[in-house]
């Protein structure tokens, strides 16, 4: 007891001077001179013994082949030997991901081999990369990345983070990156192979430039938020402070005694240029929201259609491609569901954006049995797998389309396109455990490591058959149309059996909602977004979709967190405040569709859903800086943000649902990507002009409806229903109970029919008539 307790008082007595000793260092305000002791974790100079333990396995299979100096290569070591299935995916800022197999294997080690001119050139000295499966395990899990300037062969380890170059002697320095962007050009960021304890007071660490750069400080990189905590000195992750103008035209290396590599190669790293703003002939051809007191949103609005402008694409025709169309753009692969939210909201900008052969070029591949693949790589215009399928949601988005545009001349021509796909899904995709419900992926349902797949297998997915009941249900709106009469009743037939068998299977009465079922028919009790795909779906009567809201899109535990809606409840225990993509991220196309559904049975709710996924939103575009945000998240120099941005004024592929941030990716590390307009942008478009401004336009009844929500001047300028451009817009009042002055342009007559917010009689049903600069009064 004795010897314990005394351990113990020790133990206090220098955690107290450790504190006090960096409470002087940080904060002495004294005159008069101090002499202060800082604790540190090493002392200064400090080497870990850091030459991986089998890299000598690599060296001696490195020996076996041959390796020119024109080629480079990349080695995978498990200690299994067990390689089957396993495959790189590689990637550059100028080539999109593409899966590439290893070459062979050597000394029990894989290996893959290339020329350098395969990947790199002048500009392009880093190669991205994935050791993964076709059904994407991944391992480590993370991207990984190498500079071809330090080495030409690199080794991934099982379950390792680092790459490493194969080379027999360490410690070494692994990178020296220097941004030129002026928001990081006053550092250097190095990676070494292991801890190094550093100075604890300001100086270089040993670390020197040439051509004149003259190291001033090397701090932990962990520490740059608070550069006067010294304590923190032993890290493989260092940022260099230094004096001096670089110059991209100076070859710097960086040396330090330590290190074998004594002279490193320091590279430059340049983030892609800003994109550009619209020009003025573009943005007059756009709508044009006017929202006084709400300019954030509209700043938001414009960035989306800035962003969507760099995706315009140009395909080969004879790979089964539309001339023009857009696409997400981050890798060489079209993405059905990304598509189709990207098609929700460019048809409202359909004089610029080749919107609808965007659908086209899933329709083009159709295989001959119906099967449409959720992606197709742009370069070869193969499928890149079979029985690999997105949510159906094409009919819906043809629908959305006719409805602005009133163009009837596609339905003929797709709707027996579609008919096939719906009869290849019954055919394929329906669970043999279920009663015929339809199952899927985690990719193919687009969640990609939402907590399901693992449970349920081949049962009954909740979002997979309403969506293929939404599909029926907008094929035989589209039967109708066209006056298809034997469709129109074969797809009504088909809504009705799967919205029934949905109801009498996968409604649980205990917690109001509906789950997915296992393959033994028992329930998977897990609160996810994909529960919400059936109220778009129409599925639940007016009881069962307030029940669903009331207790879990309205409860804090769950749903209702300051980001509405994340695609896990908050208190599952997977659920991630960052957002760790789908275990809790935000994400625009779960959005957009539990939104439309809520308007469908509690417009309200609707609307302020809406406006608070744009407010923040909003807030990210205008305040995220990964520099100097304060909750920990990764920051500009990660390889996922020099690739897409700077992290500044963007719209993200997702957000977190407790901060003002982006979400992280499904490494729960590093951030989602940036300028995804892409299916982000459906929100400050889409929503904002039918459930925020509240416009339905109707192009084949001629009618708009609008639902006022505003006391502020607000509504719309240049927008087209189908030929038909119009501006509405609305003057301030007060009041809900003062009137309402409405200045209005049309080049054709339509009908407006306006509710004021909460009432379910219209203020205003009437004929307006051509012509340019007419105002319309009306007493509520």
């Amino acid at each position: 007891m004795k010897v314990g307790l005394f351990t113990i008082i020790l133990i206090i007595l220098l955690i107290l001077i450790n504190n006090c000793s960096q409470e002087q260092a940080v904060n002495n305000t004294s005159s008069k001179t101090t002499t202060t002791t800082i604790l540190s974790q090493v002392g200064p100079g400090t080497v870990e013994n850091t030459k991986p333990e089998k890299i000598d396995n690599v060296i001696e299979a490195l020996n076996s082949i041959t390796l020119n100096s024109d080629e480079f290569a990349i080695f995978y070591y498990r200690a299994d030997n067990n390689y089957t299935g396993w495959n790189l995916w590689l990637w550059t800022s100028e080539i999109g991901g593409s899966a590439y197999e290893f070459t062979g294997i050597a000394n029990s080690v894989s290996y893959y081999k290339a020329k350098k001119e395969v990947f790199f050139n002048s500009k392009v000295r880093t190669l991205n990369l994935i050791v993964r499966t076709n059904a994407w395990a991944k391992d480590p899990g993370i991207d990984q990345s190498f500079n071809i300037d330090t080495d030409n062969k690199f080794v991934v380890f099982s379950g390792k983070e680092i790459v490493y170059p194969v080379e027999n002697e360490w410690p070494r320095i692994l990178s020296a990156e220097l941004f030129e962007n002026g928001t990081a050009n006053y550092c250097v960021r190095v990676k070494l192979s292991g801890k190094y304890g550093l100075d604890i007071s300001q100086g270089n660490s040993g670390f020197s430039i040439n051509n004149g750069l003259t190291v001033t400080d090397a701090i932990a990189y962990e520490n740059r938020q608070n550069i006067s905590n010294r304590y923190m000195n032993f890290t493989n992750d260092i940022l260099l402070f230094y004096s001096g103008t670089p110059s991209k035209d100076v070859t710097y290396t960086l040396t330090h005694p330590t290190f074998s590599n004594s002279q490193c190669v320091i590279r430059f790293v340049s983030l892609p240029e800003k994109t550009p703003d619209l020009s003025d002939d573009i943005i007059k051809m756009l709508p044009n929201p006017i929202m006084e007191k709400h300019t954030n949103w509209i700043d938001l609005y414009w960035a989306a259609w800035k962003f969507m402008h760099e995706k315009i694409m140009n395909g080969d025709v004879q790979k089964g491609f539309e001339t023009n169309y857009i696409d997400e753009g981050f890798n060489e692969n079209i993405y059905q569901w990304d598509s189709c939210f990207m098609v929700a909201y460019a048809i409202y900008g359909r004089d610029i954006f080749p919107t609808m052969a965007t659908l086209d070029n899933f329709y083009n591949h159709q295989s001959s049995d119906g099967y449409i693949c959720r992606c197709y790589n742009q370069n070869t215009g193969v499928q890149t797998g079979s029985n690999d399928v997105n949510p159906p949601l094409f009919a819906w988005m043809e629908w959305r389309y006719y409805k602005l545009s009133g163009d009837t001349s596609r339905i003929n021509r797709v709707i027996l396109v579609l008919d096939k796909y719906f009869q290849w899904l019954k055919n394929n995709a329906r669970s043999s455990y279920s009663n015929g419900l339809y199952y899927n992926t985690d990719f193919g349902s687009g969640m990609d490591n939402s907590p399901r797949e693992s449970y349920i297998s081949k049962g009954a997915w909740i979002d997979m058959s309403s969506q293929q009941a939404l599909a029926a249900l907008y094929l035989s709106k589209l039967a109708n149309v066209v006056g298809n009469t034997t469709l129109e009743t074969k797809y009504k037939d088909e809504y009705n059996t799967v919205k029934n068998i949905i109801n009498s299977y996968l409604w649980n009465s205990q917690y109001n909602t509906y789950y997915d079922k296992k393959e033994d028919g028992t329930w998977h009790i897990r609160n996810t977004i994909a529960s919400f795909w059936s109220m778009i779906a129409e599925i639940p009567d007016s009881a069962q979709a307030n029940g669903m809201i009331t207790n879990h899109l309205k409860n804090t535990l769950e749903f209702y967190r300051p980001h509405l809606f994340p695609t896990l409840a908050a208190n599952d225990p997977l659920y991630d405040k960052s957002g760790h993509y789908w275990q809790g991220g935000v994400w625009a196309p779960t959005n957009f569709a539990v939104i439309k559904g809520l308007a469908l049975y509690d417009n309200n709710f609707a609307f302020e859903a809406s406006t608070n996924h744009i407010e923040n939103m909003s807030k990210v575009y205008h305040d995220f800086n990964p520099l100097t945000y304060s909750y920990s998240m990764p920051s500009l120099t990660e390889p996922n943000i020099p690739r897409n941005g700077d992290g500044i004024n963007q719209i993200w592929e997702a957000y977190s649902p407790e901060f003002y941030a982006p979400a992280t990716r499904w490494d729960a590390t590093l951030l989602v990507r940036q300028k995804f307009c892409g299916w982000s942008g459906v929100g400050p478009v889409a929503l904002l002009i039918e459930n925020i401004i509240g416009l339905d336009l109707e192009a084949p009844s001629n009618t708009i409806t609008w639902r006022i929500n505003f006391l502020e001047k607000h509504g719309i300028q240049n927008i087209k229903m189908g030929n038909n451009v119009i501006s509405l817009v609305t003057k301030e009042r007060n009041s809900y109970n003062d009137k309402l002055l409405i200045d209005f342009s049309a080049t054709s007559s339509f009908r407006l029919k306006i509710y004021q917010q909460n009432s379910s009689n219209p203020v205003y049903d009437n004929t307006l008539n051509s012509g340019k600069d007419q105002t319309i009064t009306i007493n509520p």
